[in-house]
């Protein structure tokens, strides 16, 4: 099959919101803007195959209000003709051999175990279905690397003679129970955080 153009791409990132024809707020990945980030194009090439897309009759263009947007913008959603395109487009998707990269290396596959594994990883059908049609070598997107814990924002500083007390009272041989008031938000459970942070269970 020769290389996937530019409108077929488009037509299928649009088939993965055809719950939203008709809709009265739309994803912003359906305006020229949101198509041209999803595909990594620039929004005149965008611009320029919506319009030929319209032309053919695949593509209709409406006015909606968009996710996080203050006024309506202009989004596409796919005609009839351009569903059977996309459609099309996603059976050779399925259908052809490529090579699946993951962690074990690489191994020869057919389209769909490729989708499928795609999608487990976290990708829409129509982002897995793109990878598939643009390369003969689709690589699985590696897992993140787990985050470090953030350092406290706020240090504990002060309560030096209290600590110090807390401290003497703890190593004593005193059966009462200690009790900690004050206000919300002064402080309670950091200073026994602090106080309790070397201390070891008393066997």
């Amino acid at each position: 099959m020769p290389a996937v153009t530019v409108g077929e791409r488009i037509l299928v990132h649009l088939s993965g919101f055809l719950r939203h024809v008709d809709a009265y707020e739309c994803p912003v990945e359906m305006t020229q803007d949101g198509i041209a980030a999803a595909l990594s194009l620039s929004r005149a090439h965008v611009a320029l195959e919506l319009k030929r897309l319209k032309t053919t009759g695949r593509v209709e263009e409406r006015m909606a209000h968009v996710a996080n947007a203050r006024s309506r913008r202009k989004v596409y959603e796919l005609t009839p003709a351009g569903q059977e395109v996309a459609r099309r487009m996603r059976e050779h998707a399925r259908s052809r051999s490529l090579q699946l990269a993951g962690p074990e290396g690489r191994r020869e596959v057919l389209g769909t175990e490729a989708i499928d594994a795609l999608r487990r990883a976290g990708l829409r059908e129509s982002e897995a279905v793109q990878r598939v049609l643009a390369s003969d070598v689709v690589e699985l997107p590696r897992p993140e690397a787990p985050k470090p814990l953030p350092a406290p924002s706020r240090p504990f500083f002060g309560r030096a003679d209290e600590l110090r007390r807390a401290r003497e009272w703890l190593g004593s041989d005193s059966e009462g129970v200690a009790v900690i008031i004050g206000v919300a938000g002064i402080g309670k459970s950091a200073f026994l955080a602090k106080l309790l942070a070397d201390e070891r269970r008393r066997q």
